[in-house]
């Protein structure tokens, strides 16, 4: 049987299980990813009569190798917006701004913002400091709400 066969064959089956458990749009993307499947391992079928079993399983493969980037992808796209995010600070860049700034700070956290400003990365912080790379954002993560607090309530 050819591979061409069993995705024409089948497309129902395939499209009907796809849209029940994909919801993100992706659902073509998703065939087209099965469909690649089929032709690369249908050679590995041994027994035409468990091809319905097999096909299921190469569906379900995909939609879960699906869900798994895409859940990446999120999490990239998280981390790459927090690792570039700026800290505006007022327009005044007197000592006395950067006093109030930094003295609105833990010591931790202050090495984290200082080095954060002069243009460090997240990496570089976190091997400079001897940190774990989670704990140099959450630093960061903290020192960003706290000063988002003391200027919000400075603006109302």
């Amino acid at each position: 049987m050819k591979a061409a066969d069993v995705i024409t064959e089948h497309e129902l089956y395939i499209r009907k299980i796809i849209h029940a458990r994909v919801w993100d749009g992706f659902e073509d993307d998703i065939f087209q990813n099965i469909a690649l499947a089929v032709v690369k391992s249908l050679p590995t079928l041994r027994d035409d009569a468990f091809l319905k079993t097999w096909l299921t399983r190469v569906i379900y493969n995909q939609i879960a190798q699906h869900t798994r980037n895409q859940y990446r992808w999120v999490r990239n796209c998280a981390c790459m917006a927090e690792q570039y995010e700026t800290i505006y600070l007022p327009d005044d860049h007197s000592s006395l701004v950067r006093e109030e700034v930094f003295g609105a700070l833990t010591d931790k956290q202050r090495v984290v913002l200082e080095l954060f400003l002069d243009g460090w990365r997240f990496n570089a912080i976190s091997e400079k400091l001897g940190l774990p790379y989670e704990q140099v954002r959450s630093r960061y993560r903290r020192v960003v709400e706290r000063l988002q607090k003391l200027y919000s309530k400075e603006i109302q």
